[in-house]
């Protein structure tokens, strides 16, 4: 099952997949035709069938695929024939920097840091979002309130070097959708639900 992804020029899509194994699911990269049939295998599972690191795609202004894995910033850029053009990573101590839980109970456990997406704002920086414990987070009861059990940290890296240029928290979940867009689904008093739609810019 397809478990993100985005869509190419030239219909195709880029995507990060999950397949079940006795591990856990494992993600491999692939490409699939616009009716689903695979085109090709950027980063295929391991013959023994490894579980393999969650995954985010994005592509950048020239249409060149990245990915990201979820549990440590490791950012891979793909060159056309499907090996790696370029790698860049490091360390960051909101990151769980380990194998992420199959189960927590985040009404009493606090999650563990994941990258949940990454995308290209219109200055051709990487923005890289991760969904982090709420900073003042604390056990809840009742039914779940998201808010209070994640934060949202972006941070913006120049693609280029792999430097961060700069970092930012949301009091909320926010995720990239594409085109130097994200969003966020915002509750208000009175229960109604709505989506904030941000454009995704570095302010000098």
């Amino acid at each position: 099952r397809v478990h993100n992804f985005v869509v190419m020029p030239n219909g195709e899509l880029f995507a990060a997949s999950a397949h079940p194994t006795p591990a856990g699911d494992a993600f491999a990269l692939r490409q699939f035709t616009p009716i689903g049939d695979p085109a090709a295998s950027i980063e295929p599972l391991s013959s023994e069938g490894a579980t393999m690191s969650r995954r985010f795609v994005a592509l950048d202004a020239q249409q060149a695929r990245w990915s990201v894995t979820a549990e440590h910033l490791e950012i891979t850029k793909w060159a056309r024939d499907g090996k790696p053009e370029k790698r860049l990573s490091g360390r960051r101590e909101w990151l769980i920097n380990a194998p992420i839980p199959t189960r927590i109970d985040i009404m009493n456990e606090k999650v563990p840091g994941q990258v949940s997406g990454i995308a290209f704002g219109g200055d051709g920086n990487l923005f890289v979002f991760a969904m982090v414990a709420d900073a003042n987070w604390k056990p809840q009861t009742g039914r779940p309130d998201f808010q209070k059990i994640y934060d949202t940290l972006v941070e913006v890296i120049d693609p280029r070097t792999g430097t961060l240029i700069a970092r930012t928290r949301f009091e909320s979940m926010v995720f990239p959708i594409g085109n130097g867009l994200a969003y966020a689904l915002v509750e208000d008093a009175d229960g109604d639900v709505r989506a904030q739609i941000y454009t995704l810019t570095l302010k000098r």
